[in-house]
C-alpha cells in the first residue's frame, strides 16, 4: 500500500469525527511519561503517537501530511482538531507532556485554522455548490443538516447565520434563474430556500426567554 493509499485509509477513520461526550477508548498500558512515543488510542482503533517532532496516526500517517493532502475537507480538519485536543489532554493528564509536543499540537491546530480561513476567503468571492444525499451542500456546508439542528435548538447565533444563508441562496437563485434555465439543481435550491424562510419564522430561544421574563415581571 502506497503512502497516499494509507492516507486515504486514514480518512475513513477520522472524517467527520467529533469529540464524544464519553471518555475515549484508551488502553491503560500506555505508561506515560515512560512511553516516549506518547501512545494514545481513540475509539475506532486509531493509534496516535509522537516521534521525531511529528504526530502520527497508526504509526505511519503523518497528521500534517493528512491535512495537506485533504486541502479542502473541512470535516476532516474538524475531526483532526478534535482528536488532537483529546490527545493533548490525555498526555497532560498522564504527566507526559513535553514542550515540543505541546508546541506541535498548537502548530497543527493553527494550521487547521489557517486552512479554514484560506478556504473561507476563497469562497467569499463566490460559492461552491453540490447535492449530496438530497442535501444542498453550499461551500462544503450541508444546509439541510444545519436546518435540522436549528429546529432542534434555534439560537440567536444560528439565526444570524440563517439570515446570511438566505441572502446567499437568494443571489444564487437570481443568478441561476437568469443564466441556467432547466438546471437540475434549481428546484432543490428553491425548496431549501423556502425551508430557510420557514425556519426563520422560529424565534430563537433567547427571545422566548426574554419574552417570558417580561411577562412574569408584569404580573
Amino acid at each position: 500500500m502506497s503512502y497516499i493509499d494509507r492516507i486515504r485509509s486514514g480518512l475513513r477513520n477520522i472524517r467527520l469525527r467529533t469529540t464524544s461526550s464519553s471518555s475515549p477508548d484508551v488502553r491503560e498500558d500506555s505508561d506515560l511519561p515512560l512511553d516516549h512515543q506518547l501512545t494514545f488510542r481513540r475509539d475506532g482503533g486509531e493509534k496516535w503517537t509522537y516521534r521525531d517532532g511529528r504526530i502520527f496516526i497508526n504509526d505511519d500517517i503523518d497528521v500534517e501530511d493528512l491535512i495537506d493532502y485533504e486541502s479542502r475537507d473541512v470535516g476532516l480538519w474538524c475531526g483532526v482538531s478534535s482528536s488532537i485536543s483529546e490527545y493533548r489532554a490525555f498526555v497532560i493528564k498522564k504527566g507526559g507532556a513535553k514542550g515540543e509536543f505541546l508546541a506541535r499540537t498548537d502548530a497543527i491546530q493553527q494550521k487547521i485554522l489557517r486552512n479554514m480561513k484560506r478556504l473561507l476567503d476563497e469562497k467569499s468571492q463566490g460559492y461552491l455548490l453540490d447535492i449530496q444525499d438530497d442535501d444542498l451542500v453550499l461551500n462544503n456546508f450541508r444546509v439541510r443538516a444545519f436546518l435540522t439542528m436549528y429546529h432542534f435548538k434555534p439560537t440567536a447565533k444560528a439565526r444570524k447565520f440563517l439570515l446570511a444563508l438566505r441572502s446567499k441562496l437568494a443571489l444564487i437563485l437570481a443568478s441561476k434563474g437568469a443564466n441556467a434555465g432547466g438546471n437540475e439543481n434549481l428546484d432543490l435550491i428553491k425548496k431549501v430556500y423556502e425551508e430557510v424562510l420557514s425556519a426563520l419564522e422560529i424565534q430563537p430561544i433567547e427571545s422566548r426567554r426574554l419574552a417570558a421574563g417580561c411577562g412574569d415581571s408584569s404580573t
